[in-house]
């Protein structure tokens, strides 16, 4: 019985919490996916290093995750040191991409259009004698360009110093290299996202045991001095703007503590309120963060791996964050990816449908290469959500014990108009059956349904007890199931560990 809880609620829960159909295979034998969306096409572009064949390449795919024509070469070069971590950047303006990568120790880009047909040739963006990596970029739609940010004096395993060059919407280059951190010290991982209010740019970088910022007028002048965003032994994963607030939120992962973090940041580069633990609940390790903004929902989504021993806790987990830094769920959940090996995720928002696109790359065990998944999101709950509460991880008998369950119910309307469903609670303990399972709740069947209007967010109070009584030492788990109340279909299932220790 107990396999089976565990079995249900890691297939489920992310479904309920906004999954949009299944994970899908974009592309085989394919690295570092990149993603841009395209909303006059209501398309995304991907970029991604080939796995066989080594260059840049692009695929065009529609708002479903579908395959838009066949994929397509963009970096003109094909050798073993050619190309890698290409990131990808939409013009809005003139509606096409640059994609920016490293290529024989130096920065290159190329403009694509909306159809995936190349603009011109490849751009060399810096090639002088320094060894370079890591580039990205942002658009200014108001002055029509780019900024380009890259490690460059780079010093394998080390770092360097933190450069940018602009460049213009037709791929010509504006001025010359911008020194955005030469100070004595290592430098490397700058992310870079364009503020819309103040035409600048944010620019996060790792630098020694901290995380730097510089912000970027559009002009391509340095506004201030570097500040430092928080302390970290690691660089930043994404740097993400919120239009509504006028914020960028930081993001980065640790591996001292393996939890991921955030920092918001205002538009002047003082921080807003303090560093912000975003994984709560997940083991290690924590990595391959990538960063999203819901403009329609005014929340950041961020999206982690989990590479845990135990294979019921390893994979990609979700959390939102609101802009004001508190998290949107009282903790991350699962989402239902199963390919076993993941890495290098990347997050975009599709604005005509209000959803993120996510892939990563997986090892395909069959072909011992790696593929390219996807996986659609809505951020928010599809279906009724139920989430538990309990106010500590472990218990002595004696101990106060509150369970809450927190309920969602999805903001558009039920094809009945209010959402119903029917809800069962159970404890689930070390004793032999038949009292290893215990029923706590079960309500709502059919014709008593319990009913919710649309975009509900409630707490209620299911079991808190002043005083644990005496109780066998050992694993414990609270669970609560929403099922459709006419045809049994599971909603939502969760479950929620703990510990009683002996006295």
């Amino acid at each position: 019985m107990g396999l089976v809880l565990v079995l249900t609620w890691l297939l489920g829960q992310g479904v309920g919490w906004g999954a949009v159909g299944k994970e899908f295979v974009i592309v085989s034998f394919a690295t570092e996916p990149a993603l841009a969306y395209d909303p006059a096409n209501q398309r995304f572009l991907m970029v991604y290093d080939g796995y066989r064949n080594l260059r840049v390449q692009g695929q065009l795919l529609n708002a479903e995750g579908n395959r838009v024509g066949a994929n397509f070469p963009i970096s003109s070069l094909v050798s073993d040191e050619c190309c890698v971590r290409a990131k990808v950047v939409y013009d809005s303006v003139n509606r096409r991409f640059l994609v920016v990568w490293t290529q024989m120790d130096s920065i290159w880009g190329q403009l694509v259009n909306a159809d995936g047909t190349l603009l011109g040739t490849n751009l060399a963006i810096s090639t002088s004698v320094s060894l370079k990596g890591s580039p990205t970029a942002a658009y200014d739609p108001v002055s029509q360009s780019f900024l380009v940010v890259w490690t460059g004096d780079l010093v394998p395993a080390f770092g360097g110093h933190i450069y940018g060059r602009r460049m213009g919407a037709d791929g010509s280059l504006l001025g010359d290299e911008i020194a955005i951190d030469k100070e004595t010290g290592m430098q490397s991982r700058p992310r870079v996202d364009y503020d819309s209010v103040n035409q600048r740019f944010l620019v996060a970088y790792h630098d020694g045991d901290q995380i730097s910022g510089r912000l970027v007028g559009a002009d391509g002048s340095l506004v201030g001095a570097k500040f430092q965003i928080a302390t970290s032994v690691e660089g930043p994963d994404a740097v993400v703007y919120d239009t509504a607030h006028g914020r960028f939120l930081v993001v980065w992962s640790t591996g001292d503590d393996y939890h991921v973090w955030g920092q918001l940041v205002n538009a002047d580069g003082t921080p807003f309120l303090g560093k912000l633990r975003i994984s709560t609940t997940a083991p290690p390790i924590d990595f391959s963060v990538a960063a999203a903004y819901d403009p329609a929902r005014q929340r950041f989504l961020v999206v982690w791996l989990v590479w845990s021993t135990d294979p019921w806790k390893r994979g990609y987990y979700g959390q939102q964050v609101n802009p004001d830094g508190t998290l949107f769920l009282d903790r991350e959940l699962l989402l239902p990816t199963t390919a076993d090996t993941r890495y290098a995720s990347a997050l975009a928002y599709d604005a005509a449908n209000q959803r993120f696109l996510m892939a990563w790359e997986t090892y395909n065990g069959e072909t011992t290469f790696r593929d390219i998944y996807g996986l659609l999101l809505a951020g928010l709950p599809l279906r009724p959500l139920a989430l538990l509460s309990l106010n500590a991880e472990s218990f002595r008998p004696g101990d106060p014990l509150n369970l809450d369950v927190r309920v969602l119910t999805p903001p558009h309307a039920s094809p009945a108009g209010h959402w119903s469903f029917e809800a069962a609670a159970w404890l689930k303990t070390p004793l032999d059956p038949p009292a290893d399972l215990l029923s706590l709740l079960n309500i709502g069947g059919p014709g008593h349904p319990v009913t919710l209007p649309p975009g509900s967010d409630l707490t209620y109070p299911l079991l808190h007890l002043p005083v644990i009584p005496p109780v066998p030492a050992g694993s414990y788990r609270f669970g609560i199931r929403l099922n459709h109340p006419i045809t049994l279909e599971e909603m939502s299932l969760e479950e929620m560990p703990f510990e009683v220790i002996s006295p």
